[in-house]
C-alpha cells in the first residue's frame, strides 16, 4: 500500500511535467505526447560540467534511444553550467522530441510551480555519472523520492548507492551478490576510456530496466530496491 501511494504520486508528477511544463518541451509544442504513467523516466538534476559526466550522459541518451530496446524510455534533465554542454543537452531535446526534456536552465528549489520537486518525483531512475565525486548530494535526493540510482562507481557514490548484483560488472565492483540495502546500480567509468564506460553504463541500465519491466510481479527486485531507496540512511 505504501508503494502504491508512491507510484500514484510519481504518476501525478509525470502528468504535470509532460503536459504543464512547456519549458521542457520546445521541440514538441510544449508538451510530451510520449511521456505517461507507463514511461520509464530517467532524471538528472546537476551542475552541467564535465566533472559531472555530462558527456557520458549525452552518449548514454543516444545509445539507449537509438538501440530501440527501450520504447518506454524518457529522459528529463535540469541544471545550468558550461554553455557548450548545455547546448549539447538542448540539442537532444530537438533530436528526440518528446523523449528528452530539458529547460536549458537552472531550476530553483523554491518554486511556486514545484518544477524542481516534480522533476525529482517523476523519475524512476536517477542518473549521476560523475567522473569523480567527493559527495553526491543529488543521488541522495533522488533516493528520497523513490528513484533507484544509476551512478558511477566513485567514492562519493559508494556510501550512498548500494548496487544490485550485475554479473558482467561484478569483478570490477568487487561484489558477489546484491549489496545490503541495494537501491540502484553502480557502474565503473573511466575518463580515459569513454567506450568502455558507456558499455558499463548500458549494462547497468539494462539490469535496472529488466527489473522495472517485471515490477510488481513475483521475483522482481524492483519494489524491494525502491523501498530501500526510500528508507536509505545517508546521515553518515
Amino acid at each position: 500500500e505504501f508503494l502504491e501511494i508512491v507510484h500514484q504520486r510519481k504518476d501525478d508528477a509525470k502528468r504535470a511535467i509532460s503536459q504543464r511544463r512547456p519549458e521542457f518541451w520546445p521541440a514538441s509544442s510544449g508538451k510530451s505526447p510520449l511521456m505517461n504513467e507507463d514511461s520509464l523516466v530517467v532524471t538528472m538534476v546537476s551542475r552541467i560540467t564535465e566533472q559531472k559526466g555530462i558527456s557520458l550522459l549525452i552518449l548514454f541518451v543516444r545509445q539507449a534511444i537509438y538501440s530501440n530496446k527501450y520504447p518506454e524510455l524518457i529522459f528529463m534533465f535540469g541544471g545550468a553550467g558550461d554553455p557548450l554542454l548545455m547546448q549539447e543537452l538542448n540539442s537532444l531535446v530537438y533530436e528526440f522530441p518528446g523523449r528528452v526534456g530539458y529547460p536549458n536552465a537552472f531550476l530553483p528549489q523554491i518554486d511556486p510551480k514545484n518544477t524542481y520537486y516534480n522533476l525529482y518525483l517523476c523519475g524512476d531512475i536517477y542518473s549521476s555519472l560523475s567522473l569523480w565525486e567527493p559527495g553526491g548530494i543529488s543521488p541522495m535526493e533522488g533516493l528520497c523520492f523513490g528513484s533507484l540510482c544509476l551512478v558511477s562507481d566513485k567514492q562519493g557514490h559508494k556510501s550512498t548507492v548500494k548496487s544490485i548484483f550485475i554479473p558482467e560488472l561484478a569483478n570490477e565492483l568487487g561484489i558477489t551478490k546484491n549489496e545490503t540495502g541495494f537501491n540502484g546500480a553502480r557502474v565503473p567509468v573511466y575518463e580515459w576510456d569513454m567506450e568502455k564506460s558507456l558499455n558499463n553504463i548500458m549494462i547497468g541500465f539494462d539490469r535496472l530496466y529488466q527489473e522495472w519491466k517485471v515490477r510488481g510481479k513475483k521475483g522482481s527486485l524492483w519494489d524491494e530496491a525502491q523501498m530501500n531507496a526510500l528508507f536509505s540512511d545517508n546521515s553518515w
